[in-house]
């Protein structure tokens, strides 16, 4: 007896019955059926307004790439060298090299859109004693918005040898 008691108190007290029914929630109310159908309309109207919207942001971020090929490696300031008592030679570089963005962005660019440098201001020269070989790190400049994805070459190399002073009066 005393088993059972606890057991209707717990039945009475946590059950998952509603104690007072609303009336406007039975299944089978008018009230109850248009606003479900209210509802199905509204989620109906967002989902097709979601596809849209992101049909939108796929067809404007398009990823498409435009390969450069071929491009020689400008070599920037070796008057700014040489004017230190430094003499600069090298090997005329060519590279290839990929960019990529949005469709949109890429059908803007043409083969004069980017260009390759290098720029000697970036080299150590207090290092330099003597004749010494250096890599300068090639800089790809492309438009805005671009990632450079692949690239033939990182580095040019350059020679830079100190000019003696016998040298350079001897040749005046």
């Amino acid at each position: 007896m005393k088993l059972e008691k606890i057991k209707s108190f717990f039945v009475s007290h946590f059950s998952k019955k509603e104690k007072n029914k609303d009336m406007r929630t039975d299944e089978t109310d008018d009230y109850t059926i248009q606003r479900n159908q209210k509802t199905d309309v509204i989620i109906r109207i967002l989902s097709i307004l979601g596809a849209i919207f992101i049909w939108i942001y796929v067809v404007l971020t398009d990823v498409a790439s435009y390969e450069f090929t071929d491009i020689p490696v400008e070599v920037r300031n070796v008057d700014a060298v040489e004017a230190e008592g430094y003499a600069v030679s090298y090997n005329t570089l060519r590279v290839t090299f990929r960019i990529q963005g949005s469709n949109e962005r890429i059908s803007a660019v043409n083969a004069d859109s980017a260009k390759a440098y290098v720029n000697l201001l970036s080299v150590d020269l207090s290092e330099i004693v003597g004749t010494k070989t250096v890599k300068v790190p090639i800089v790809y400049s492309i438009p805005d918005h671009l990632t450079c994805m692949e690239q033939s070459q990182d580095y040019m190399e350059i020679t830079i040898s100190v000019v003696s002073p016998e040298t350079t009066g001897s040749s005046s």
